[in-house]
C-alpha cells in the first residue's frame, strides 16, 4: 500500500548497446551527472527476476527507483514515493521525464487495466495539485487503519519505514520523522492535513525544509550516538551536519534539533581531531541555541536498543549504537568498538523430509568446553558457553550461543573485552526470537 509510479517505455537499441547492461551504463552515467544534490547513489544489478536493472537512491527515506530492462529496447521504471512526500514524487517524475529525453526513452501512456502509469497522474498530466490530493487520501487511509489496529491489540506499528529493523520503546507509531501518538493518528484519520509532518519532502522546492527534513530522517534512523568508528560513519555525520547547515543558512527560524546538532559537531571534531572542521559561526549559533533548548528526550531511534531482523526468521535486540554489516554468506555482525555480535542460521531436515525438533538440533550442535547456559523462550531453545580465549597476547571473552527451533538453528557468537560484560552478552543472546 502506497503511492508511486510504474512506467513502461521503449528505446531504440543501438549496435553498441545490444547488451542491456551497456545501455544501463549510459543511463546511470546521466543520472550521476544530473542527480544534483538529491542523488544518494546509483548502481547496476538485477531485479528479483534476474533482469538487468539500474537502481537509483534519491532520498534516505525512499526505496530505490528501479529502471528494469526486461528485454533490449524495453524499460520499466518503478518507485514508491509515499515514504517521502509529494515534493519527492514531483521531482522524481520530472527527473524520469528528463532522463527519457536524454537517453531516448519513449514513455507509454497510462494503462489502468495493466496497472501502469503514475498513480497521481502527474507524470503524464503535470497536475501538481493532484499529487498532494493523492497523498492526503493515502494518508487518511493509512491513519484510519493504524488507528483501528492501535485501538485494538497492536502495541507498536511502523509507517513508511524500511524493513529490517524495529525500534521498541519510542511510541505506538514509528515514522521516518519520529514516533507519533494514537491521538495524532486519530486526528489525521479525521483530517489528513494534520499529518503533513509525516513527510520529509512535502513541496518540490529544495529549500530549507527540504534539507532539514533530509537531515532529520538520518538523525532518527541512521545516526549512532557516539564518535564514529569508521570513515563511512563520519561521512554520514558530516552529511547530516551539512544538510542542517544549508537549511540554517536558508532559514534560521525553523525548528532545529539544536542539542542533537551540537552532539554531532562534537563527534565530528573528536573523530577528525580538528575543531575547525565545522564553521566557527555555526558552532557559535548551535552552541547558543542548544543551551536555550528545553530539556526533553533527545531524538534518534538508535539511542535505545534496536531489534534487527536476521536470516531464517530470527531477530535479535542489540544496542542502537552498534554498526552493522552483512557479508556475502548471510552472516550479520554488529560492533561498537568494544563488543561484537555475529549471527548466522541454517535450516535442517531429516532423511524422511521431516523437521528435527529444537531439542534434537541442540543435542547435535557442538559447543566449546565450559559451564552450559540454557535458555527457553518457546519455540526457541538455546544453550551457550561463556569462556575466555587468547588473541594476540590479550585475554578476551566469547559467548558461543546455539539457539534452535523446529527445523532451524541460529548460531550467535558474542565477543567482549572483559569478563564483567558477561551479563550483557547473555542478555543479547537471550533476546533472540523466531517467527
Amino acid at each position: 500500500m502506497g503511492v508511486g509510479f510504474f512506467l513502461t517505455g521503449r528505446y531504440e537499441v543501438q549496435p553498441e548497446e545490444t547488451n542491456p547492461e551497456a545501455w544501463l551504463v549510459r543511463v546511470t552515467s546521466w543520472i550521476r551527472d544530473h542527480g544534483n544534490e538529491f542523488l544518494e547513489g546509483v548502481r547496476i544489478g538485477q531485479d528479483h527476476e534476474g533482469k538487468p536493472t539500474a537502481f537509483a537512491s534519491l532520498h534516505p527515506s525512499a526505496e530505490e527507483v528501479a529502471l528494469i530492462v526486461p528485454e533490449p529496447g524495453r524499460v520499466v521504471a518503478s518507485g514508491k514515493t509515499s515514504t517521502v512526500g509529494p515534493g519527492y514524487h514531483i521531482v522524481v517524475a520530472d527527473f524520469m521525464r528528463r532522463l527519457g529525453e536524454a537517453v531516448g526513452i519513449v514513455w507509454d501512456g497510462p494503462d489502468d487495466e495493466a496497472g501502469t502509469g503514475d498513480e497521481t497522474g502527474y507524470f503524464h498530466e503535470g497536475d501538481e495539485t493532484a499529487v498532494e490530493t493523492e497523498f492526503l487520501q493515502w494518508l487518511r487511509q493509512v491513519a484510519s487503519i493504524v488507528a483501528e489496529k492501535l485501538s485494538e491489540d497492536y502495541q507498536e506499528m511502523m509507517v513508511s519505514m524500511p524493513i529490517g529493523h524495529r525500534y521498541p520503546g519510542h511510541g505506538p507509531l514509528i515514522t521516518p520523522l519520529g514516533p507519533r501518538t494514537l491521538e495524532w493518528v486519530q486526528a489525521v484519520a479525521s483530517d489528513p492535513t494534520q499529518g503533513i509532518d509525516l513527510f520529509p519532502w512535502w513541496s518540490k522546492e529544495r529549500d530549507a525544509r527540504f534539507f532539514l527534513g533530509r537531515a532529520l530522517c538520518r538523525i532518527w534512523k541512521e545516526v549512532r550516538w557516539r564518535t564514529p568508528l569508521t570513515e563511512v560513519e563520519a561521512t554520514l555525520l558530516m552529511s547530516v551536519h551539512r544538510d542542517l547547515a544549508r537549511a540554517h543558512d536558508l532559514d534560521p527560524s525553523l525548528d532545529y534539533p539544536w542539542r542533537e546538532w551540537e552532539e554531532l559537531i562534537d563527534y565530528l571534531e573528536e573523530f577528525h581531531d580538528d575543531p575547525s572542521i565545522v564553521r566557527a559561526d555555526l558552532v557559535q549559533a548551535v552552541t547558543h541555541n542548544a543551551a536555550k533548548a528545553p530539556e526533553s528526550r533527545r531524538i534518534g531511534y538508535r539511542r535505545l536498543p534496536v531489534e534487527v531482523e536476521l536470516t531464517g526468521g530470527w531477530s535479535i535486540k542489540v544496542p542502537g549504537a552498534m554498526s552493522e554489516e552483512w557479508d556475502e554468506n548471510g552472516t550479520w555482525s554488529g560492533w561498537d568498538g568494544q563488543r561484537t555480535v555475529w549471527f548466522s542460521s541454517c535450516t535442517m531436515t531429516k532423511h524422511d523430509g521431516s523437521k528435527p525438533s529444537a531439542a534434537e538440533i541442540l543435542a547435535d550442535a557442538s559447543q566449546p568446553d565450559g559451564p552450559l547456559l540454557e535458555s527457553q523462550e518457546p519455540p526457541v531453545l538455546g544453550t551457550a558457553v561463556f569462556a575466555a580465549y587468547e588473541e594476540e597476547g590479550r585475554r578476551l571473552w566469547q559467548l558461543s550461543g546455539r539457539s534452535a527451533v523446529e527445523g532451524g538453528l541460529g548460531i550467535c557468537n558474542i565477543f567482549v573485552e572483559d569478563e564483567t560484560e558477561r551479563d550483557w552478552a547473555e542478555s543479547v543472546w537471550r533476546s533472540l526470537r523466531h517467527t
